[in-house]
This record gives structure tokens, C-alpha cells and sequence, in this order.
């Protein structure tokens, strides 16, 4: 058809999003997706120091109040974002990098894994002098698998989402992730009131 003879008012079969991340999808490779999902462990060392550094930051010389406050309504939303903040905004931006769901979700519990470890490291050997074998061995069994299972839970949430965009092909919307994201703010933040006030 020429150009001149092309009715403007006609709208085309797909919309152009939708052609694009099919275009795209296409594109991907295994090695491309894994090279997404080691991205996604690697930057959640840096947000975790960087959490756990604003964290203490503003703990330093509050009362006990306000230090529990922090500890059960402040630094679980915190964190629970810092751990999936990665593969949610490649799943917003680039939601065809993402080849499978299963692939996000481990992309998530490794985050969070990460997450914990560098934690763990900075607690123990920044902030805590001379801990002791039971507090080592709490942080790295208990704690570990807190963040892991909120991580987890978090990224069943972004699963939805992933569901959602491959299906239908259109921009991802964040919305069907957020009850899984509170979920995993709660729970964190319950055991945060129980670790602090054992």
C-alpha cells in the first residue's frame, strides 16, 4: 500500500508496545535472561550496604521508642524493596528479559540472600563488638531465612505481574504485586518485634 493511501484513522492490528516486546521477546537468549538474573544478585550487595548504612545512620542516638518503631515500621518496607528493587524495575522496563517467572523468583530469593549476607557482615563485624556464638549462629541460620522467605514472597508477587505482561503483552502494572509485598513487609516486620523484644 503507499504511504499517500494509508487512512490515518485505521489503527493498527497490535499496538506498538505489544509488537515491540514480541519483537524483542524474540531476541532473548538462556545467556541473556542468566546475565539478567546475575545482575539482579550483584546490585543487591550494593543496596544493602547502602540500606543498612542509612538504617543505622538514623538509629544513632534515638531512644529505645523510637529505635523500635524504626526496627518494626520503618526498616521492613525498606528492605523489602532494596531486595526486589532490581528485577521489579527490569520487569517494568524490560519485562521480556524476564523468560520465565521461575526465573524472576529465584532472581528475588538470591537477591534477598545477598541481602542478608552482606547484612550479616556488617552487623558482625561493624556494629556488634565481640558477638557472640549464638548471635552469629542466629544471624546466619534465623535471619537468612527471613529475608529469603520474604524475598520469596515478594517475588511471587512480581510473578503476577510477569503472568500478566507475557500474556497479555502490554505495560506491566505493579498493582496484583503489592498484597505479596505487604505480606513480606509484615512478616519482617513481626520478626523484627520479636527479635527485639527477645
Amino acid at each position: 500500500m503507499n504511504m499517500r493511501e494509508y487512512d490515518e484513522t485505521e489503527l493498527p492490528e497490535e499496538p506498538l508496545y505489544a509488537t515491540n516486546f514480541k519483537m524483542k521477546l524474540e531476541r532473548q537468549t538462556p545467556r541473556s535472561a542468566f546475565n539478567t538474573f546475575v545482575f539482579c544478585i550483584i546490585a543487591a550487595g550494593p543496596l544493602a550496604v547502602v540500606t543498612v548504612l542509612a538504617y543505622q545512620f538514623h538509629m544513632f542516638g534515638d531512644g529505645s521508642g523510637v529505635r523500635f518503631f524504626k526496627a518494626v515500621f520503618l526498616a521492613p518496607p525498606v528492605e523489602e524493596f532494596a531486595k526486589i528493587a532490581t528485577p521489579l524495575i527490569i520487569l517494568s522496563r524490560y519485562p521480556w528479559r524476564w523468560l520465565s517467572g521461575s526465573q524472576l523468583v529465584f532472581a528475588c530469593v538470591f537477591s534477598g540472600l545477598v541481602f542478608a549476607a552482606i547484612e550479616n557482615l556488617l552487623y558482625l563485624f561493624v556494629y556488634v563488638e565481640n558477638p557472640s556464638a549464638r548471635m552469629v549462629v542466629w544471624r546466619w541460620t534465623v535471619c537468612v531465612s527471613v529475608h529469603a522467605v520474604c524475598s520469596a514472597l515478594a517475588g511471587c508477587g512480581l510473578l503476577r505481574v510477569w503472568r500478566n505482561t507475557h500474556k497479555t503483552f502490554a505495560r506491566p502494572d505493579a498493582l496484583p504485586a503489592a498484597p505479596w509485598f505487604v505480606a513480606a513487609v509484615v512478616i519482617h516486620g513481626v520478626y523484627n518485634a520479636a527479635a527485639t523484644w527477645i
